[in-house]
């Protein structure tokens, strides 16, 4: 009797627990890297969550939700779409190197000149990671910190901020499966889309 007692007790303790868990909840933990060529230590903030279904999500969500000016995901593919120069970025670095400049420099000016032609058109600044990583948050927050500085380039160049939107998708879209440093090197990358109506 004490053993049913026991088990209904535990059953009616972890069900509710189970529905008060919501979709979307986050949890934020954080994890310290050493970066082995000049012994240097970082930490990174890295939010876990649970999606159930990401059909409606707007990865692109600005804080003045629902105006007609914000970047839908499915938009990435239906828009029509020129590229920029790609800017290729160091093993575990997202700074930018020197010989990157000019093709920073030639990106901002042909973002410059499609916007001047048509207001309604965005930037879209898609950072990449390699392959090799800790774990699939640092490639995530390595290749968001690329797409970021490269869109503050833009901004710093007069490029409009509310045109310009830095996404990381860490090492989900490589261009090479090629192994080690090196080989992945093609991989560690931003690219520039401007996406036009």
């Amino acid at each position: 009797m004490k053993k049913v007692f026991a088990l209904i007790l535990l059953i009616s303790i972890t069900i509710p627990a189970c529905f008060k868990k919501k979709c979307g909840t986050t949890t934020s933990k954080k994890t310290t890297y050493a970066n082995k060529k000049n012994g240097q230590l970082f930490s990174e903030d890295a939010e876990e969550f649970v999606l159930e279904d990401d059909s409606n999500v707007n990865v692109f969500e600005s804080d003045n939700s629902g105006s007609d000016d914000e970047i839908s995901l499915d938009s990435l593919q239906e828009r029509p779409q020129e590229r920029g120069k790609t800017i290729q970025f160091d093993y575990n670095s997202s700074k930018i190197r020197p010989e990157q400049k000019a093709k920073i420099n030639e990106n901002s000016k042909l973002v410059k000149d499609k916007l001047r032609n048509n207001k309604n058109s965005k930037v879209v600044c898609k950072g990449h990671s390699c392959k090799i990583a800790k774990n699939k948050e640092y490639n995530y927050t390595l290749s968001q910190e690329r797409a970021h500085r490269i869109a503050k380039n833009y901004e710093n160049a007069g490029v409009p901020a509310n045109q310009v939107k830095a996404v990381g998708f860490g090492d989900s879209n490589r261009v090479t499966d090629a192994e080690g440093i090196e080989g992945q090197a093609p991989n560690r990358r931003v690219e520039t889309e401007i996406l036009s109506d």
